[in-house]
Order: structure tokens, then sequence, then C-alpha cells
């Protein structure tokens, strides 16, 4: 008689054969069927051989995640836009990111609805809700969640106020926190403080992020699963003054939700988040916390919202397999380390991190965009052990400058005690060698 699986267990299989099938779907659109075919054959075969008899209806659900991949895409599908050609089309600004000499708009056209990125001049500034009108010419995307570019087109705003009327004032609040950031730090240290607290990079000069690119670093500005826990963790001990437990643990998670929207909820921001959804459940029911279905559970709420980000979305693929690796092989490779080196190696757990999370991501990193960094090995242990003080003092300074810009003015002389010393640290390393 074949012993039934935990609950637990059939949950991490099912998932996981789903997520497969879904891969399967995603891999039809790069490869010939003919190769997919052989391979998907292949690896069902494998799958037979060793799973038990009464437990090869799992393989089902590599089918339901392949058809479920088709079917989103089915429906998901948007008009080609007319390529290199002058045309004109109204559009709603979705997402602004302004840059150094310019601004990126994200935006949604009227009909056909297609979403575009749209490169322009710094003013006029648009704004999220803005409904303009567009003359220019559409080339082709690299991305896979984005129909076209439009480069330094001729646009004239129609009306303002358009959009969802919380995620304007969250972006405002986020637009006005980064600019309290800006006046009583130097430049380089207020965005590379805005990129730890609130994700917000478009404003990096070339060579700074060339430096952090080089150095390994890039990842620290991408509000990960690490950014997002200590954000978890402070707001949970700040509520905790005020509320019960209990209250302060449903104020974290609404504040996450919040923080997320104001944040852009791309990918590696949701999937942070909803790991930490599920930390603060485990903590709350007193089960212990499985970080092997959490992480199945995070990859399957996000691929089930849309199933592309498997495949085509590397922020997702990075988010995951840097966690995987901290998760499987760090307690490996602590393991081999000397008796001795364990007690006293200084910041070994953040090596051990840090080169676990390396390990993973390098390999990915070189096959997608060509170029990968081995010195986050060395740059990023002597940097993650201030991160939290650094995003607690910053998050302090960005809130302080609502109320006056005395108040923030020395909570900005601490903080920028942080940010240099880290920065250094990211341009040394950046000059070993760069990229290979």
């Amino acid at each position: 008689m074949v012993k039934k699986l935990p609950l637990h267990d059939l949950f991490f299989w099912t998932s996981s054969f789903f997520l497969l099938g879904v891969l399967l779907g995603s891999a039809t659109q790069l490869f010939s069927y003919k190769i997919i075919w052989i391979f998907v054959a292949t690896l069902i075969l494998g799958i037979l051989l060793r799973l038990r008899a009464g437990r090869i209806f799992l393989v089902l659900f590599i089918l339901l995640g392949a058809i479920y991949f088709h079917v989103f895409d089915y429906f998901q599908k948007h008009p080609t836009p007319v390529f290199d050609q002058k045309i004109k089309f109204h559009a709603t600004v979705e997402k602004v990111d302004p840059k150094i000499n310019g601004q990126e708009l994200t935006v949604k056209t009227d009909s056909p609805e297609i979403k575009l990125k749209i490169e322009t001049f710094r003013y006029p500034a648009f704004n999220y809700g803005d409904y303009i009108k567009v003359e220019g010419k559409i080339s082709k995307s690299k991305s896979e969640f984005i129909n076209g570019v439009v480069y330094k087109p001729s646009i004239k705003l129609i009306e303002s106020g358009r959009g969802w009327l919380i995620k304007k004032y969250l972006l405002k609040i986020r637009n006005d926190f980064e600019n309290n950031l800006k006046k009583v730090l130097p430049y380089n240290q207020a965005v590379f403080l805005s990129g730890l607290t609130v994700g917000g990079r478009s404003e990096f000069s070339k060579e700074l992020e060339e430096q952090f690119r080089q150095s390994g670093t890039l990842h620290l500005v991408a509000l990960s699963g690490f950014n997002i826990l200590i954000i978890v963790n402070y707001l949970g001990a700040f509520f905790l003054l005020f509320v019960s437990r209990r209250r302060a643990i449903f104020l974290t998670c609404f504040s996450i939700i919040l923080f997320v929207l104001m944040t852009g909820a791309e990918a590696s921001i949701i999937r942070a988040a909803i790991m930490g959804f599920i930390v603060i459940l485990a903590e709350q029911s007193g089960r212990l916390f499985n970080i092997r279905n959490a992480i199945t559970t995070a990859a399957l709420i996000m691929v089930l919202f849309n199933p592309k980000v498997l495949v085509f979305d590397l922020g997702f693929q990075l988010s995951f397999l840097a966690l995987m690796g901290i998760v499987y092989l760090k307690p490996i490779l602590e393991g081999y380390l000397p008796k001795l080196l364990k007690k006293k190696l200084w910041l070994k757990d953040e090596i051990l991190t840090t080169v676990s999370a390396e390990a993973v991501v390098l390999p990915v990193l070189f096959l997608k965009l060509g170029y990968a960094s081995p010195w986050g090995i060395i740059s990023n242990p002597l940097i993650a052990l201030f991160i939290p003080l650094t995003m607690g003092l910053g998050f302090l300074t960005g809130a302080a400058g609502f109320i006056s810009y005395y108040l923030s003015l020395p909570l900005g002389w601490l903080v920028n005690i942080l940010l240099t010393y880290e920065l250094a640290v990211i341009k040394v390393t950046s000059m070993l060698g760069g990229y290979f």
C-alpha cells in the first residue's frame, strides 16, 4: 500500500509540477516544438521511473501548467504596434521614472490597448494619471512585457488626474520622500539611499550604475526580500509600541501592501512581500516556517497572475535563485568550513550568504546579459552588515523631512557616514577588474 503524502509535501510537489508545466509552455515560444517535445518526453519518462506507484497523477500537473500558460497567453495577446512609422495616439501615464537628463514614461494606449515606454526630455514633467497625446515612431522592445518604445516624441498633456487616487497619493509621498533625502545628502548618497529604501535607482548616473554593476552590488537597490524583511521588522517593532501584537501584525501587512504599490509593484518586490506575509502568518499561527513551501507559494501566486514572469522576467528569476542559493547551498558550504573558522571567522554569515547567492545567480546573469561580476563576494559582506542600520536611519531622515528640514538634517549627517563608507567599498571593488 502506497504511503500518502503529507499535505505540505503534496502542495509542494503539485505546485512544483505545475510550475514546470508553465516553464515548458513558456519555452515553446523560445525554441522549436520538436526540441521541446523531446525534452518533455525525456522528463516525463524520468519522473515515471522515479515516482512510486500511485503518485503518477502528479505528472498531470505538468500538462495543466503548460495549458494554463497558453490559455493565458491567448487571452492576453495585444495587437502588434505599427513600428518605425510616425503615428499619433492617446495614452494614460502609468509610471514615471525621472532620469538625470530626461524621464521615462510607462503608458497604456487607448485603442488598441498596448503598453509602451516613452523616453522623453526632463521637462515638461509628467505624472501618474496624466492623459497625453503622442506623436512619434514606435520601435521594438526587448521586453516581453512592453509592446514598444518611443524615443523623444512630441507629447501634449490633455488631462491630469486619471488613474487610481490612492496610488497617486502614494507616489507623491514617495517623490516627496526622495526629495527630502536630496535636501540633506550629497547626490550619490541620496540616490543610493532612495534605492535601498524605496527602490528608486532611475536617477543613478551612468558612472555610479557602472560602479554598482562592476562591484556586483546592483541588487542592493532592487528591493529584494532582504530589504523587505528589514522593513517588516522595523514596522512590527514600531506598531508594537502602540497596539497589541495581533493588531501590529495586521498594520504591518497593510503597510507592506501600500509600500508595494508605492514602489511600483515589480516582480521582485511582490515576491519579497509575499514571502514576508508568509513569515508573519507562520509566526502568528505558531507553526514552523517551511521555507521550501514559502518559496513555492510565492512563485505560484505570481505565476498564476502572470505565467510569463517565470521565463521572461529576469528580476523574478534572480530573486528566487538567490533565495534558493541561501536556503540550500549555504548550509552545504557551512558544513565544509573548519570548526575553528566557524567560530572565529569575522562576518562568516554574511560571507557565506553572499557566496551562496552569487554562486547561483552569476551563471544566469552571464547567460542572460552576457556579463557577471565576481567581486560581489568581497563587497557584499562588507556592506550587508550595515544595511539594516542604513535603511532605518534613511527612513527616519526622509520621514523627518516631512516635518522639518532642520529635524532631518542631523539624521542625514549620521546616515551619510554609513552611505559614504558603503559607496567607498563599491568604488574600490569596482576597480578590481570589473565584470567578465
